[in-house]
């Protein structure tokens, strides 16, 4: 009976170390797992929400052009035909604007948060106004003529 109650206390030890002490198994790697398991439902409801708000832009982008307009004045500062647009500089220009600056566009130098975006108003027409003129473009210098042989064609 001695030996039979001193084997089972030696299973009882030995199933204990391995359950408290060991890496590999056990209650460390249960609570290891356990932590991966939250991180991983925790990321996963993170890309959920992110891939509902895909799937809404998607479906505004297919049904109307509201949704692309916003998108073509904000990430492309984009402006309509009948809109003027404001530029509202952070510093003082060091030199008066030049002659290729739009008419009918005003250039202010108010300070502004650097990540706030451009203004766009819409144009109030006026009657009397004349039709503004294209601003000039500089034009490439024209190219050199072949130099001449000699003989004729």
């Amino acid at each position: 009976m001695r030996l039979f109650l001193a084997a089972l206390i030696a299973l009882l030890l030995g199933l204990n170390y391995l359950l408290w002490m060991t890496d590999d198994r056990g209650l460390r790697q249960m609570r290891t797992l356990e932590r991966a398991v939250a991180d991983q439902k925790s990321e996963n409801t993170e890309l959920a929400d992110r891939n509902k708000s895909l799937e809404a832009e998607v479906r505004d982008l297919k049904q109307g052009n509201a949704a692309i307009e916003e998108r073509a004045r904000t990430e492309l500062g984009m402006v309509r035909g009948d809109e003027t647009f404001y530029r509202i500089l952070d510093e003082a220009p060091s030199s008066p604007p030049s002659a290729l600056t739009k008419p009918g566009t005003a250039i202010h130098a108010r300070p502004q948060a650097p990540s706030a975006p451009a203004a766009v108003a819409p144009a109030t027409p006026k009657p009397d106004a004349k039709p503004a003129a294209k601003p000039a473009v500089p034009r490439p210098p024209a190219s050199k003529p072949a130099p001449d042989s000699g003989r004729p064609d």
